[in-house]
C-alpha cells in the first residue's frame, strides 16, 4: 500500500502540456515529484485495501496497470479521497503515477492532478488510498473524472503515448463507470497566441509576513465563447525602464467557462527568492503556457503593478526577531500608498 505524498505542479507546465485548470496535475510536485497541487498538496497514505495484496493473471502488455474497486469522496475539509486497488498484469515490476483529471458537464478538462507514486511487480495487486486537495470552484463544476497511470512524474505529460501504462478510467464523482451517453473528455480549444481571450483586473501582491511566501491575487474573465485555461506570468524588473526581467513566476492554472469571472489567489515561486528585493515593477498576464511564453503572445491585456514597499523576500523563521509577525510588542509599519490603478488595470506611475 501506498505511504506517500504527491503535489500539484506548477501551472505553467500544466498549460504547456496540456492546457489545464486549476491549480493546476498533480500537477504537481513536486510538481513535484508528484506534484499538481495549481492546485494544493497530496496526500497519500496507507489505507485498509479493497483486497490482500495477491497476485493476478500476467502477459506482456504496454499497460500493465488496471485500476478496480474504485470510490471517490469529498472529504469535510474540501479533500477528494480516492481508494483503489491497483492490479499489474503485466509479467514484470511496473512503475509510474496515478493520475486523475476532473472534467465538466461538457467534457472539458478542468483540472489535471497527480495523485502518487505507483510500483507493484508482475501479477501483484494491492490496496490504495489517495487524498488531495482540488478547489471547491473546481470540484463543483466537476462531473466526471479519469483515472489513468502514466510514467512521468508530471500526469500533464503522461495521459496518451508511450507514457500511458494503464487503460483510461472515464468515472463519475463517485468511482462508478460513467452512464452511456456522458461527453467524451476533451480539452478546451487553446486560445491564439496574442490574442487577449482574457481580462486581467485587480491585480494585487501580498505577504502575510515576514518568512511568508507572496501570494498574487488577481480577477479574470473569460471573453471568448469557449471554455479556456490559462494561467498568469509576472515578471520581475528591477527598474521602470528596463527591458529585461530579473526573475518569473507563474501563478496557478485557471480554468473558466464562456463568459466567467473568478478571483485567483496563488503563491509565487521565483528562480531566486532574493529577487523580491531588487524588485520595483512587475508586468503580467495571461498565457497558455505560463512564462514559457513572451508577452507578445500574450491572451490577455498586460498589467503593470509597482511593487509594493512591504512585499520583500521571505526569511527564515529562525531570522524574525520575536513579535515580529503580530506578538506582544509588534508594532507594524506605516501603510504604503499604492499606486492608482487606471481604468485598464495598469497602475499609474509605472
Amino acid at each position: 500500500m501506498r505511504g506517500m505524498q504527491a503535489r500539484a505542479r506548477p501551472a505553467w507546465a500544466v498549460a504547456l502540456m496540456c492546457a489545464v485548470a486549476f491549480g493546476g496535475c498533480k500537477k504537481n510536485e513536486s510538481t513535484e515529484a508528484a506534484g499538481a497541487q495549481d492546485a494544493g498538496q497530496a496526500s497519500a497514505t496507507p489505507a485498509p485495501a479493497a483486497k490482500d495484496a495477491g497476485t493476478v493473471a500476467v502477459a506482456d502488455t504496454r499497460t500493465p496497470f488496471a485500476f478496480k474497486d474504485v470510490t471517490i469522496s469529498r472529504t469535510t475539509d474540501n479533500k477528494v479521497k480516492l481508494t483503489y486497488t491497483l492490479e499489474n498484469h503485466g509479467a514484470k515490476r511496473a512503475r509510474g503515477y496515478s493520475c486523475l483529471t476532473l472534467h465538466d458537464k461538457d467534457g472539458y478538462e478542468l483540472a489535471n492532478v497527480t495523485l502518487g507514486p505507483i510500483s507493484l511487480k508482475g501479477g501483484e495487486s494491492d490496496g490504495f488510498e489517495d487524498i488531495q486537495s482540488v478547489d471547491t470552484t473546481v470540484w463543483d463544476e466537476a462531473r466526471t473524472v479519469l483515472l489513468y497511470a502514466g510514467t512521468k512524474w508530471s500526469c500533464y505529460a503522461s495521459d496518451s503515448g508511450d507514457t500511458l501504462v494503464s487503460e483510461m478510467r472515464h468515472l463519475d464523482l463517485t468511482g462508478k463507470p460513467v452512464p452511456a451517453g456522458t461527453a467524451a473528455p476533451r480539452q478546451p480549444p487553446a486560445a491564439e497566441d496574442g490574442v487577449a481571450v482574457f481580462e486581467l483586473t485587480e491585480l494585487g501582491l501580498s505577504q502575510e509576513s515576514p518568512s511568508s511566501p507572496v501570494v498574487v491575487t488577481f480577477n479574470v474573465k473569460n471573453k471568448s465563447a469557449s471554455r479556456m485555461n490559462a494561467s498568469v506570468c509576472l515578471r520581475l524588473y528591477d527598474s521602470a525602464e528596463a527591458t529585461g526581467g530579473i526573475d518569473e513566476a507563474a501563478s496557478d492554472n485557471f480554468s473558466l467557462a464562456q463568459g466567467a469571472t473568478k478571483t485567483v489567489s496563488s503563491e509565487l515561486t521565483l528562480d531566486d527568492d532574493k529577487s523580491w528585493n531588487s524588485t520595483v515593477l512587475l508586468r503580467a498576464y495571461a498565457s497558455t503556457y505560463g512564462c514559457a511564453s513572451s508577452a507578445r503572445t500574450a491572451v490577455s491585456n498586460v498589467v503593470e503593478l509597482r511593487k509594493p514597499a512591504e512585499i520583500h523576500t521571505p526569511v527564515d523563521d529562525a531570522a524574525v526577531p520575536e513579535g515580529i509577525e503580530g506578538g506582544e510588542g509588534y508594532e507594524p509599519e506605516d501603510p504604503v500608498d499604492e499606486p492608482e490603478r487606471a481604468a485598464d488595470g495598469v497602475s499609474d506611475g509605472q
